[in-house]
């Protein structure tokens, strides 16, 4: 997202709980000669910002992960008056009923309990979304919500991007592989390749967001 928006502002904050994240950020940044994004090792809950200092705040795949309604009022004072606030969505992998997205959801949660990871992600996490959706907790800090928006995009992926986008998630990160990360991508490739030697994925992947805005004082 921020390498998305660094043409559009003159600075963008880079902010991930993840140091591993953050360090790939970085170094994609130096690769690319991209001086205008700082990059923070941090909870968005604990981000000393300062009033108004934003125009857009954009959380990408994250904010259900968040304590919602605390993000949503730190983030209402972030924004300059005027300024948005982009809950940004995609389908991952996983989502659709091809043979190979099966598959890669069966290898995730064979990993999965091999590690012991099954409490990073909350179990009643789609329930506690139900009983107070995103839009409610946006509007209940003051913003206005201005709508939903989605675009339907082909995408294609290999077994190395697929290793590497559950590598950048909560679920499987390298964090939690460790020196077992090169066994996983194995074990996905080779599951992956059973079903579609041709080592190409394809999938119509759904990229919407959520918008709202601070008003403006009358």
């Amino acid at each position: 997202i921020a390498f998305a928006l660094r043409d559009h502002f003159d600075e963008v904050w880079a902010i991930d709980q993840e140091p591993e994240a953050v360090a790939f950020g970085r170094h994609k940044a130096e690769q690319l000669g991209v001086t205008n994004i700082r990059f923070m090792a941090e909870a968005a809950e604990a981000l000393d910002a300062g009033e108004g200092a934003f125009e857009l705040v954009a959380i990408g795949n994250a904010f259900h992960r968040l304590h919602r309604r605390e993000v949503a009022g730190k983030a209402f004072g972030w924004l300059r008056e005027g300024g948005h606030l982009a809950l940004l969505w995609s389908d991952g992998p996983r989502r659709g009923q091809a043979e190979w997205q099966h598959v890669l959801s069966d290898v995730i949660e064979s990993w999965v309990e091999r590690l012991h990871a099954t409490d990073r992600v909350p179990s009643n996490l789609e329930e506690a979304i139900a009983r107070d959706p995103h839009d409610a907790v946006l509007a209940s800090a003051g913003l206005e919500i201005v709508g939903h928006f989605e675009l339907l995009v082909p995408h294609q992926w290999t077994v190395e991007t697929l290793a590497g986008f559950v590598f950048a998630t909560s679920v499987l990160p390298r964090s939690v592989l460790g020196d077992l990360a090169p066994a996983f991508e194995a074990d996905l490739g080779g599951a992956l390749l059973a079903v579609e030697p041709t080592g190409v994925f394809q999938q119509t992947i759904s990229f919407a967001y959520e918008l709202a805005r601070r008003p403006a004082s009358a």
